[in-house]
């Protein structure tokens, strides 16, 4: 897990290549002139370590440098990241980088550098390489703000103070002063501390999982209970709905809720009965043929009855009528002369020397009306013996007419017994459902105690898993994690010689700042006074969270970057960098600093690394030339002059 720098590397422009090494497990000490280039180391390798910006200043770097790299090296081999310049391709940043892993790797040669990852892939890399274990810290209930996973990209948060950091009292950490970095070091911080287990995600799934079977399993045993509660009543009423349809015996009373189920057992024995109980559909077809012709002959034997009557009505009119012509005709001796001699007169009955041919047709006319009169008496008995005979056809017709529908009436109530019948089995057969269903859960209320137990069983392991994962847990686990930070910080203000170094210190991880509790009540960091307290501040955090760190096994990298902290000190230097004889209590101060830092480093016997760039070079501090790697004075800088010269 250990992570620190094996090398920075810069490929110019001009096809040269700048390696600049490091120590392994040791202060590292970069002493030079302003405006070397001692503050890009650290936008260096933050850049090639997956930042996604590129914060390195524009300048002579920024113009003579095609290519950034980096050689780390791991407890188990090393790993080489190259980044492009982004300046040319005209862009912020790019995504694409060089990456190579080994036991051993070789730095490579600029032709060899060829995009072959992204930056989103190497933060998962160095995040599995530095075994930071699925995690996410989920905002309590009332906050918006999205679930933060902590990855690589917040791990290195803890291990630059650039010049601009590593002074000031309001500011603690690397990049705190940007947009949401506040509340990502907040959430990110108590996972690599550790006060969050490892596999915390696996056992808030592993509690969502849990959560639903307990959900599942009390509702089945809130059903069983409901069934063993109800299930004598619901029993009996059963039985009372058996016997209203006489599926039971109307006087059989069960004792008790086994006797109750014993019958009810009974009841689904019993067989459909017979829905067809008279005779066949053919029979009621032929019936209803049969009426049918019967109706059409009354029908026919009515109108012709009707017609009879009307033509009988008739006759015996023109019977009438001519009646009262005979008689007219016999009121003036007419009609009952009897002659039809054209040469007789038949109004007065005297010889017509010429016949008169009116004369005659009168006669003709009486002739044809004494000839009706006696026809139509003839016939007026026959008329009434026809009307008669058709009068008792139709009286048959309807006497069978009745015979037939009452057949039909009582085949159709047959029919309708038999609807009734079938409409009772349906309802039978949905009580019979509704008793088997009832059986079927009573037989659920034996297992009753067994879902029982199980609820039991995963109210406890549910409530096992909250209180390792509950915010409860955490609160405490971190709360003892600091309280050891805040020891640890006290003593090393004591050995720094802080104005504030009697009191107790604490670290407050929800405001991010450092706490004096002084005689009269908390001091925060941005209260407490001079520069060589506010960088003793920040050399307190950060020592003490890398012990802690390397300690404890934490997946952080084990280097600390510290741009500049002879600022706090207010150190005045000749051309060389030595500090002036003038000011001999500040500079015992500052070779105080680096003594602490040293003895820092040491402790942790090499899995601590410490890269100190400053303008201050301690000439008379054998430790402090012992840890100087390069001194860039006298024309000497971090791009070689010779690059743009």
């Amino acid at each position: 897990m250990n992570m620190q720098i094996n090398d920075i590397v810069l490929y110019g422009k001009n096809n040269k290549t700048r390696i600049l090494p490091f120590k392994i497990g040791e202060v590292n000490v970069i002493t030079g002139d302003p405006s070397s280039g001692k503050t890009a180391l650290i936008d260096i390798v933050d850049y090639c370590l997956g930042r996604s910006d590129c914060p390195i200043p524009e300048g002579k770097i920024r113009e003579n440098v095609e290519w950034f790299g980096l050689r780390v090296q791991f407890e188990f081999g090393q790993v080489f990241i190259a980044r492009k310049n982004p300046s040319l391709i005209d862009k912020l940043s790019t995504t694409g980088i060089y990456l190579e892993q080994g036991d051993y790797v070789e730095i490579p040669q600029k032709s060899e550098l060829v995009i072959n990852s992204t930056t989103g892939a190497l933060i998962s890399f160095l995040s599995n390489k530095l075994s930071i274990s699925p995690n996410l810290n989920i905002p309590p209930q009332g906050q918006t703000r999205t679930p933060l996973e902590s990855t690589f990209d917040h791990s290195k948060l803890f291990c630059f103070q650039r010049q601009n950091i590593i002074d000031q009292p309001g500011l603690l950490f690397h990049r705190q002063s940007e947009q949401f970095m506040p509340q990502a070091i907040k959430d990110s911080l108590p996972y690599f501390l550790g006060a969050i287990r490892e596999n915390n995600l696996k056992l808030d799934q592993e509690l969502a999982i849990k959560k639903r079977d307990l959900k599942k399993a009390d509702r089945e045993l809130e059903e069983a209970l409901k069934i063993k509660d109800k299930g004598i009543s619901k029993a009996f009423e059963l039985i009372e709905e058996a016997k209203q349809l006489q599926l039971l015996n109307l006087e059989y009373r069960p004792k008790d809720i086994g006797e109750a189920i014993k019958l009810l057992n009974e009841v689904l024995k019993w067989e459909k009965e017979d829905e067809e109980i008279t005779a066949e559909n053919e029979n009621l077809y032929n019936l209803q043929s049969e009426l049918r012709d019967l109706e059409n002959q009354l029908t026919e034997k009515n109108e012709n009855l009707r017609a009879t009557k009307i033509f009988a009505n008739e006759a015996e009119g023109y019977t009438d009528e001519s009646k009262q012509h005979e008689l007219r005709l016999e009121s003036i001796n007419l009609f009952n002369n009897g002659s039809d001699n054209p040469e007789i007169c038949p109004l007065c009955s005297n010889s017509l020397q010429v016949p008169v041919p009116t004369a005659l047709e009168i006669n003709k006319s009486i002739k044809n009306l004494r000839n009706n009169l006696e026809i139509t008496s003839i016939e007026r008995p026959k008329l009434r013996e026809y009307i008669n005979k058709l009068e008792g056809e139709i009286n048959q017709l309807k006497e069978k007419i009745t015979i037939i529908r009452n057949k039909i009436k009582a085949i159709n109530q047959e029919k309708e017994t038999a609807k009734k019948l079938k409409d009772l089995n349906i309802r039978k057969g949905r009580v019979i459902g509704r008793i088997s269903l009832f059986l079927e859960s009573i037989d659920l209320t034996d297992h009753y105690s067994e879902l029982q137990k199980r609820v039991e069983t995963l109210k406890s392991e549910i409530q096992k898993i909250e209180q390792l994962i509950s915010p409860e847990e955490k609160d405490e686990k971190l709360s003892s994690i600091l309280n050891k930070i805040n020891y640890q910080m006290s003593e090393l203000a004591k050995s720094l010689g802080l104005e504030y170094k009697n009191y107790p210190l604490r670290f407050d991880i929800r405001k991010l700042t450092i706490v004096v509790d002084g005689e009269k009540g908390e001091i925060p960091l941005q209260r407490v006074g001079s520069g060589e307290n506010w960088v003793g501040s920040h050399l307190l955090i950060h020592l003490s969270l890398h012990k802690h760190f390397i300690n404890n096994n934490r997946p952080v990298p084990n280097f600390l970057f510290l741009d500049q902290p002879s600022q706090g000190y207010n150190l005045s230097n000749d051309d060389k960098g030595n500090i002036s004889e003038s000011i001999d209590e500040k500079q015992k101060h500052y070779e105080n600093m680096f003594s602490v830092i040293s003895d820092a480093v040491n402790s942790l016997e090499h899995k601590f690394q410490v890269i100190l760039t400053d303008h201050v070079n301690l000439e008379n501090n054998e430790k402090f030339q012992k840890s100087i790697i390069e001194e860039w004075r006298g024309g000497k800088k971090l791009v070689p002059t010779d690059w743009y010269e």
